[in-house]
This record gives C-alpha cells, sequence and structure tokens, in this order.
C-alpha cells in the first residue's frame, strides 16, 4: 500500500512538473534571452509567478537575485512574484536556474557594463559617398554606325568606380562629366580618366562613339553623383563625437550592394519639403546639403544597423540637447514613446508614437521593435513613416531605445525600428 501511494505520488510530482513546464511563466523564462546585457546599478524584473520555488547557482561575480546574494553556492528562490536581478559589480555573471533544485531549465550569461549616455539625434543628414566625383553604376553599350561597342568596358571601367578627372579637370556631377565628354570628343581628342577604386587611383583612356540614337558622343557609362540622399542622425556621444545614423545600411540603387563609404561624410541637411506617404508608396522628405552647416562627420562603418563615425564639432549637440541614457532591449516596453525628427528646415521635433510589439532577438538583428506614428499634425504633414526619417531616435520613458528604420508599404502608418543597443555595440563604443 506504501508503495502505491509512494507511486501515485511520483506520478502526481511528473504531471505538476510537465504542467508548470508548459505554464505561461515558464514559456516566458524559456524564452527570455540567453545572454542580458545589463547597466550597473540598475535592477531588471521578469516576471514569472511559479507557483514552486527555483534555485540559482552562479559562476562570476556576486549578483542579488530577489535580494538575496547569488555566488558559487545553490540558492533557494521564490519566483511566485518574479525574479529580480541586482548585479554588484561590473563583470560578467553565468547563472543556472534548476525547477525543484534538480531539473535545468535555464542557463543565463549576463554582462555587466558601465551606463552610457548620448546625445539624441533627429538632425536630418545629406549622405555624400565621396566628397568629390561620381560614381559608376552601370556599364552600357553604345549603338553606332557599326554596330554596338563597349568602349567603358573595354576600357576597363568597373562598377563601383569614381570618376574625379577627365583629362585633367575636375569632376563635380554627372552635367559635367557628359559636357567634358562632348567637348573633347568633338575636337577629336581621346580621353583620360582618373578614376578610384577603393584605395586606388587608376588612369584609364577611353575613345569615345558616336551614338546614333542620340547623336551624341558616348562611352557606355552609367553614373550618379555621390549623395546618397537624405536620413536622420540617431546618436551623438558626448566624449568622443562618435555617431550614428539611419539604422540601416546604404545599398547601391542599381546593384543592391553595400556601398563603399571610403571617403564618405555626411553633412547638416535642410529639409525643404515633404512628399507624403501613401498606402503602396513610401513618401519621402527632400532636403540640401548644408556645406557650412552646424556639423559634419566622416562615415566609417556602413552596416545593418546603420552608418558610423565621427563628428567634427559638436557644438550643435552641446547647446541644444542634453544627454539622455540608452535602454537596453530588456528594458523596453510595448505603449507609448516619442520619435525625434525634422519636418521642415531645420527644427527638430518630438512626435507621439506607440511601441506595438518588442520581437526577442538574442543576437544582433534588425527590426526588433514595431512602431505605430500616433501623432495627428505628423500623420497630417507626412503621412506616417517616409525616406529620409530613418535613424530618427525613439525614447521611451526618458531613454534612447531606437531608430526608425523601415516602412510598412501598405500601411505607412507603422513600421521598424532598430535596438539602441546593436546601433550602440556596432559602432564600437562598447564590445
Amino acid at each position: 500500500m506504501e508503495k502505491d501511494m509512494r507511486k501515485l505520488l511520483g506520478i502526481i510530482i511528473a504531471c505538476l512538473i510537465v504542467v508548470i513546464s508548459f505554464s505561461t511563466p515558464m514559456r516566458t523564462f524559456y524564452n527570455f534571452p540567453d545572454n542580458v546585457q545589463m547597466f550597473y546599478g540598475e535592477e531588471h524584473h521578469l516576471e514569472l509567478g511559479l507557483p514552486i520555488g527555483i534555485t540559482a547557482i552562479n559562476k562570476g561575480e556576486q549578483i542579488l537575485i530577489n535580494g538575496i546574494e547569488v555566488a558559487d553556492k545553490r540558492v533557494a528562490l521564490d519566483a511566485s512574484n518574479g525574479i529580480k536581478f541586482r548585479p554588484e559589480n561590473l563583470g560578467s555573471y553565468q547563472i543556472q536556474f534548476n525547477l525543484l533544485g534538480v531539473i535545468p531549465i535555464k542557463r543565463l550569461n549576463v554582462e555587466v557594463v558601465p551606463p552610457i549616455y548620448v546625445y539624441p539625434g533627429g538632425e536630418s543628414i545629406g549622405v555624400k559617398i565621396n566628397q568629390e566625383g561620381v560614381m559608376v553604376v552601370g556599364l552600357d553599350k553604345v549603338e553606332t554606325k557599326n554596330g554596338r561597342v563597349e568602349p567603358a568596358k573595354n576600357a576597363g571601367f568597373e562598377v563601383g568606380d569614381t570618376i574625379l578627372k577627365i583629362n585633367g579637370q575636375e569632376v563635380g556631377d554627372v552635367e559635367r562629366v557628359a559636357t567634358l565628354i562632348e567637348e573633347f570628343s568633338q575636337k577629336g581628342k581621346k580621353l583620360n580618366f582618373t578614376v578610384k577604386r577603393k584605395d586606388k587611383i587608376l588612369e584609364l583612356t577611353v575613345r569615345p562613339e558616336k551614338c546614333k540614337q542620340t547623336n551624341t558622343y558616348r562611352i557606355g557609362l552609367f553614373i550618379k553623383d555621390s549623395t546618397a540622399g537624405v536620413g536622420t542622425i540617431t546618436f551623438v556621444r558626448p566624449e568622443t563625437g562618435i555617431y550614428g545614423a539611419l539604422g540601416h545600411i546604404i545599398t547601391d540603387s542599381t546593384t543592391q550592394k553595400p556601398v563603399d563609404l571610403y571617403d564618405g561624410k555626411i553633412m547638416e541637411s535642410t529639409i525643404t519639403s515633404v512628399v507624403p506617404s501613401k498606402r503602396g508608396s513610401p513618401g519621402e522628405k527632400r532636403g540640401i546639403i548644408k556645406y557650412k552647416g552646424s556639423f559634419q562627420g566622416d562615415i566609417r562603418i556602413n552596416s545593418e544597423f546603420g552608418i558610423f563615425g565621427q563628428l567634427e564639432n559638436l557644438k550643435i549637440f552641446e547647446k541644444k540637447k542634453e544627454q539622455i541614457p540608452i535602454a537596453l532591449k530588456h528594458q523596453i516596453k510595448t505603449g507609448p514613446a516619442q520619435i525625434m525628427t525634422v519636418i521642415e528646415g531645420d527644427n527638430v521635433e518630438v512626435f507621439d508614437i506607440e511601441i506595438e510589439k518588442i520581437l526577442i532577438q538574442n543576437n544582433p538583428a534588425p527590426k526588433g521593435l514595431v512602431v505605430k506614428i500616433t501623432d495627428e499634425r505628423l500623420l497630417e504633414k507626412t503621412g506616417g513613416i517616409v525616406q529620409g526619417m530613418s535613424g530618427s531616435p525613439i525614447i521611451q520613458n526618458g531613454k534612447l531605445i531606437g531608430a526608425v528604420t523601415h516602412v510598412f508599404v501598405n500601411d505607412p502608418t507603422r513600421g521598424y525600428g532598430c535596438f539602441i543597443e546593436w546601433m550602440i555595440m556596432e559602432s564600437k563604443m562598447i564590445d
């Protein structure tokens, strides 16, 4: 009889463990990231509400969990009101949680770093891919009276080259290139192109051909000016001038490959007009670069989390902005938030949004937030998210939590944002 009772009790306990393992609190626990960064001096609360206790053991620096010091000895925890983490020191922690003291349910790696304060952005920027010249974005054939020829390709041009000079004369835009080609060709001269390819300077000689269709001299190149367009700066680090902007990679519209920003710069820009977004048709900010603006900076990184570099002048931020802390992804909540952006001139304004969804990411990846524009004035002016708004900082509870990155084409009032944590890591401000 006693044996049967023990067997029954074992079955009941086993069933209880199974039920608890698949309960909502436990699923929350399972879905919690395996690797977490925390700021020194802050506490993180994981709401669980488990009906039975768990134990924890920590390898690394001492940490407080539910007010109890957890080091290298197993400690019993009451998880009925959740779990509160509070690190005592900077450093790394490896915490193993066990159900009923014996069943492993979660291993958590915690990295505690110093708090990071930044100037929030919102200023519009023009991204100039190269300081000089025009970019080759494609090779073409020229239709002549003797058939189709490829002068530029035969001369050694490649997509991504930057044309600096033609016969010793500098070129600044596409119109200047076309003028020089026609001018020298009519004089019967060959064209000597000074070309930059990554960090090398090349000399390429081309003989233009008279195009039968346009009745002009051509060499078979598709080119474009070196300005990539308008975007928004996300943050600036006060101590170093390191900045992050856009929240997404810059790719060539023709090749869809990442643009080489070896000599790239960002400059302050003025928004002259806004084309509102409509369902199925994203709008855009239109602006002009201020070559003698309040700030400019180089571009050192072009990644899926944006562009990063260093500003030369921080006075505009020091005068107009207060430093605010960044929030790590586990500190973000669904609900009200704000974005900072420019919709007219140089004036950075604050607009209301809603954080609709937070996507769980254990590893760096774009599109971590789903946001919705709720500000009536912004909706009236822009229709929602428009091109050029990428990089607009997202603020929640006084902390910088992310940046606007993409618009939903079929619903421009909504879009994606990336976690500021990933942008900060990409900027090399923290490892």
